[in-house]
């Protein structure tokens, strides 16, 4: 929260849409809140705070909305930061200890020192050596507009329902598919909840997440997958790998934030640049080598 309010200072950006938010949980009564801000809401209450009915639950104060599109820009629109569209990186290199973007026709996009890959989805794509046992999943977030004269939401909702207002209408984020889908079949299988029962979707965007099994992201050095792997295969006879890990040369990612992107990437941000400027290391259980180092001591 603190983060996000001074992004919203230095750019005066428009953040926070909405404050607090009501969650409604079976296990709540039996949880230790009495280091968390809350105030626990009866069904009567709940919907007077809200504005639809929901049951009883936890209302957070703390808890806020946010409207993406100022978040992104709060992040991206700052000083020393330049961004380029419209341009698909093919290659990424490492010359005199300087790191070369380049596209399908050789031509050079960004150069810096160092290079920090966070290609969402399409990390196997971009680092395809790397190859954990990786998964993806969709989600649907759809815009929902009330009918003419209809009160406007007034608080978050969280739980097995979950929307927000927003200035356009109400965020409603569900679905969550394996399959790939569409996303005019992916609409065509939205349900709304039923308190927005007499809203309409007006708008709708399909999301794919790139997962990892333990549901960790990888965070660190890119790693040269197949030096590496020359170097741990002892661990197969249940011995101690012969050399460290080879990395490729000031190239570092961040993958596999799945479905919590927007609560984790500034947090794995902070650790992967504190390791980069050698204050401290990355966790052993976000490296990125992690999997192959099990497989290997599974006799894989």
């Amino acid at each position: 929260v603190a983060r996000v309010n001074r992004l919203k200072t230095a750019t005066q950006a428009d953040v926070v849409i909405q404050r607090g938010a009501h969650w409604v949980c079976a296990h709540h009564a039996k949880l230790d809140t009495r280091e968390i801000a809350c105030e626990h809401l009866t069904p009567d209450v709940a919907q007077q705070r809200v504005g639809v009915p929901c049951g009883e639950g936890l209302w957070l104060p703390d808890a806020l909305s946010l409207r993406p599109s100022a978040l992104c820009h709060a992040l991206l629109y700052q000083t020393g930061i330049t961004l380029h569209t419209g341009a698909a990186v093919a290659d990424i290199s490492t010359e005199n200890n300087r790191c070369v973007a380049r596209d399908a026709n050789g031509n050079t996009l960004a150069e810096a020192d160092a290079c920090v890959l966070t290609t969402g989805p399409s990390m196997p794509a971009t680092l395809p050596d790397l190859a954990p046992p990786w998964t993806t999943t969709q989600g649907l977030a759809a815009v929902a507009k009330a009918p003419e004269g209809a009160s406007p939401l007034q608080a978050n909702l969280a739980g097995s329902d979950s929307f927000a207002p927003m200035t356009n209408g109400v965020a409603v984020n569900t679905g969550h598919w394996r399959a790939p889908r569409t996303l005019t079949a992916a609409t065509a299988e939205l349900a709304l909840p039923a308190a927005l029962a007499d809203h309409r979707v007006a708008s709708a965007r399909l999301a794919t997440r790139l997962h990892t099994p333990d549901r960790l992201p990888l965070i660190g050095a890119a790693p040269d997958v197949t030096a590496s792997r020359a170097a741990f295969e002892p661990l197969k006879r249940g011995k101690s790998p012969e050399q460290d890990p080879v990395y490729r040369p000031n190239i570092y990612l961040i993958a596999g934030l799945g479905g919590r992107g927007v609560t984790s990437a500034m947090w794995s941000a902070e650790l992967l640049a504190r390791a980069m400027l050698g204050l401290s290391d990355c966790p052993p259980s976000l490296h990125p080598l992690r999997f192959l180092v099990r497989a290997l001591r599974r006799g894989g």
